[in-house]
């Protein structure tokens, strides 16, 4: 977040400098122009940038719902079982969104003594993030998970594609008999993207308004308060504790907001509204009962 505004702020102020030479008629000096190159540069490689990161989030998903280039053995959920690990099984497959995996060389975790044994010969998609390991947790069904969920399935696809070799495919809710994507899978994809994309926008968030440090003491309560590092987010301003609430819920977090200055990048500024009060006027925010809205350290109750 630090480079973009550096750079944006560079260009205003060649443009300043411009426009003072052009109205002065002075001749313009070779820094100027070696500047402006400069910053013109950066923009550029900024934008590249940006643009890819967006293409790795494609190329994530692309990964993820890519047709293998050789066919692969379609295996029923009965079959797939036989691969559970065991003294008579077949092997050591486990499967995540119907894409069976050889986790042989991972024995002492998904083996009979292993802590992820359960995930063993059959697909529980769905146990991955919920850590319901009952026979009704273990179903590969991911419906109603939440986009933080759906994008922890998503870095175990990762994780899964990267570390073992994919073997085959389950035939049921993901892939038919002849191994083709069906319309669940199809879904799905669509369900993760907009889960990525969820989740830019909450990194772009706490980028904007960082966690606040606390501690809590007991017989004493709580504290709050704001640093220039304060939820490992460097940066040249310090701000005011406030809670930060979901649109739509009573859930809150404690976050540090801009206190002055113009707002930050992206802030919805409303006409009319101070300049010089940072973000503090960002419509999801509340201050702390019983604090000064001016304080750096917030002592908070324990139902705050």
């Amino acid at each position: 977040m630090f480079y973009p505004k550096l750079v944006a702020t560079a260009t205003v102020q060649v443009f300043l400098v411009s426009v003072a030479i052009g109205y002065y008629d002075f001749p313009t000096p070779s820094f100027v122009v070696y500047f402006g190159r400069l910053v013109n540069e950066s923009l550029d490689r900024l934008t590249r940038y940006a643009c890819a990161i967006a293409m790795h989030q494609k190329e994530r998903l692309a990964s993820t719902f890519a047709n293998p280039e050789q066919p692969l053995k379609v295996f029923s959920a009965q079959e797939l079982s036989h691969f559970g690990g065991n003294r008579d099984s077949k092997g050591l497959y486990l499967a995540l969104l119907g894409r069976v995996y050889d986790v042989e060389k991972g024995a002492r975790h998904y083996g009979p003594h292993g802590t992820y044994h359960v995930f063993a010969g059959r697909d529980a998609s769905r146990a991955f993030v919920t850590g319901d390991f009952s026979e009704d947790g273990l179903t590969d069904d991911l419906s109603g998970l939440s986009n933080e969920e759906l994008v922890a399935i998503q870095e175990w696809v990762d994780f899964y594609g990267k570390e073992y070799k994919l073997v085959g495919v389950v035939q049921g809710r993901y892939y038919d008999a002849q191994g083709r994507p069906s319309k669940h899978l199809k879904h799905l994809e669509q369900l993760l993207q907009r889960a990525m994309e969820w989740q830019q926008q909450q990194n772009a968030e706490v980028e904007r308004f960082p966690p606040c440090n606390s501690e809590w003491i007991q017989g004493q309560g709580g504290r709050v308060w704001c640093s220039q590092n304060s939820g490992g987010i460097k940066r040249s301003w310090v701000g005011v504790p406030r809670r930060l609430f979901t649109p739509g819920s009573r859930q809150s977090r404690c976050v540090c907001a801009k206190s002055n200055g113009p707002p930050q990048e992206g802030s919805q500024a409303t006409e009319g509204f101070d300049t010089d009060r940072g973000d503090l006027d960002y419509p999801n925010l509340s201050e702390f009962p019983n604090c000064d809205p001016k304080a750096v350290s917030c002592n908070i109750d324990s139902d705050v």
